[in-house]
Parts: structure tokens; C-alpha cells; sequence
């Protein structure tokens, strides 16, 4: 765990997951003097109440520990990745455009307050907005505190976010002006202001935000109340909004006539990666930008087709 965490990883899961592995070597082989086979198959017939993917990453982890402990335990049994439960397919993101993410936020505006939250509509409006704008992630909206915001409320601040990174997130002219609302009419209802307090601040007197559960509940009840299309036979999720706002930046670069290739380094230091390789997970090749590349490649190389050009 020690060495996990010096490199930067939280490694949360994989804490409770060797938790659970110590407390069943302790519980059923507590003079075993090493692991064998049958002791790590007794462990997984625990995990029969998980998903087939929950249980294939317990497993995964407890076989990283055990390769990590036969440097000075040669005898160590190291299971066979091959016997695990198969995780089931990821499932595709269900990209969201902006007509329909406009009906949701009208949907928003009719949230009815509570006695806790006078601002229930505004702030679940905001929040959206800054997922759908900006791709930030539901936790890090979510943790997001009024003094994280720089510059004249144009620039977020996400600290210590996935693998203990921080980065600043410009906003757009549009985006500043709602978040510049919300926080007038904040500021005028005298609901909390402190540099501490939560932007998704969810209750009146309490200093409590919104949860993931709740904000995926609501996000729900926003959509159906839309009767938005459904595509494969759901509706998209929460973090669909993730996807949606890098497929979406990718189509306007095609659309300015940019060298998008060049952009995506910058695409992926704004998502918050290490490189523009885990930014290639959140971009689908929808119908839009194959047309969008095709054009550009008919821009660039159709001269040679048409006249004859060498190759």
C-alpha cells in the first residue's frame, strides 16, 4: 500500500479488496505458512454475490499482491488469470447532444425548492452545465469549493483529482456568465459563501453537498421527464456527459477548420489525462466526424484523385 500510494495512487478498492483477502486468511488458515491454491479458491467462493467484472478485479488485485509478495516468497502460489470470470463488455457511452441536453436543463429550471435547498433548480442546473461544457468528472464536481474558482470566477481550480493530479479549467464566456448568476443569486438569499463551502452545496443548514447517488437519481428523473430517445434500449448515463463533451469538442475543431490532431494534446490536459492516449477512450467515431475527416481529407488529397496528382 505504501509503495502504491508514493506513486500516486489511491488505491482505495484495492485496500478494502486485501482487507477482505487478510481477514479470510486470518479467519480460515491462521498457522499457513504460505499460499496455496486451494486457499486462494476457498477466497473466491466468497465472491459469488459480486458482478462477473467486480469479481474478475478482486481477483485481479489479490494476484498483483501475491506477485508482489513471491519476490521474497518463492513458493507463493500466483492464480492463473486465465481461470477468472470473464468482466462483462463495457458498456458504449450513449452520447448526448445538445438539443437534448437544453431539455434537460429546461427540466431543471422546474425543479421545485426545498426547505433546505431555496436553490435546488439553479445549483443542479449549474452543475450539469459544467459537466456537459467542461467534462469534468461527477467527483470532482462534486468536491468543487467556492474558492476554487480563480480569475474572476472564468477559471476552475480541481485539486488533487485522479491519480493526486490538479489542473485549472478555463471556462467559456457562456459558462462564466451562468456560474456568475448562480453565485449573485447565492450570494442575495445569504445561503453560505465561505471559501470552504461547496459549489453543489445541497441543504440550507447543513454544509453538505450533493452525493453521486443523488446526483444520479436526479439526473434520471431530468431525463425521463424529457422522454429523450433512448438508444440500445437505455438512457444515457451521468458520466455519458464526460463523452459527450469531448466528442463534441473534437466536431467544432472540425468544423473551425482546425488542425485537430494537434489539438488533442490540449483536449486531454483539459479532460485531466496523462496524454491524448486515455483521451481516445471518450472519442467515438460517430457519423459527424467521419463525415467532418472525410471532408478534410478530400480537401488535402482530393487534387490528387481529380487531377491526376502523384501519389
Amino acid at each position: 500500500m505504501a509503495i502504491k500510494r508514493a506513486l500516486g495512487r489511491r488505491w482505495k478498492t484495492e485496500r478494502a479488496v486485501l482487507g477482505h483477502w487478510d481477514d479470510f486468511l486470518h479467519r480460515e488458515h491462521p498457522q499457513a505458512g504460505r499460499v496455496r491454491a486451494e486457499m486462494f479458491t476457498a477466497w473466491t467462493r466468497e465472491l459469488v454475490h459480486l458482478t462477473s467484472t467486480s469479481n474478475h478485479s478482486y481477483q485481479r488485485i489479490v494476484r498483483n499482491f501475491l506477485l508482489f509478495h513471491a519476490r521474497d516468497h518463492a513458493r507463493t502460489f500466483i492464480p492463473d488469470p486465465l481461470t477468472f470470470p470473464k468482466p462483462a463488455p463495457v458498456v458504449p457511452p450513449r452520447l448526448i447532444t445538445e438539443t437534448e441536453i437544453g431539455r434537460v436543463l429546461d427540466a431543471a429550471r422546474q425543479l421545485p425548492p426545498t426547505s433546505a435547498n431555496p436553490l435546488r433548480a439553479e445549483t443542479v442546473r449549474l452543475g450539469l452545465i459544467l459537466l456537459f461544457c467542461c467534462g469534468l468528472r461527477k467527483g470532482e464536481l462534486l468536491r468543487l469549493q467556492l474558492g476554487d474558482l480563480e480569475s474572476g470566477q472564468t477559471v476552475l481550480r480541481i485539486r488533487l483529482t485522479k491519480f493526486y493530479k490538479s489542473r485549472l479549467v478555463p471556462l467559456s464566456p457562456s459558462v462564466t456568465a451562468e456560474l456568475k448568476q448562480y453565485l449573485q443569486t447565492r450570494r442575495r438569499k445569504k445561503l453560505p459563501m465561505a471559501a470552504e463551502a461547496l459549489l453543489m452545496w445541497s441543504g440550507h443548514w447543513s454544509s453538505a453537498g450533493y452525493t453521486d447517488t443523488s446526483l444520479h437519481l436526479i439526473w434520471r428523473q431530468l431525463w425521463a421527464s424529457t422522454q429523450g430517445p433512448k438508444a440500445q434500449g437505455r438512457s444515457p448515463r451521468l458520466h455519458d456527459l464526460r463523452h459527450s463533451f469531448a466528442v463534441n469538442a473534437l466536431q467544432r475543431w472540425y468544423a473551425q477548420d482546425t488542425d485537430v490532431p494537434s489539438k488533442l494534446p490540449h483536449l486531454a490536459t483539459y479532460l485531466g489525462h496523462l496524454s491524448a492516449v486515455s483521451t481516445h477512450y471518450y472519442l467515438k467515431f460517430t457519423p459527424e466526424l467521419r463525415q467532418s475527416a472525410s471532408q478534410r481529407f478530400h480537401q488535402h488529397f482530393g487534387v490528387l484523385f481529380t487531377a491526376g496528382g502523384a501519389a
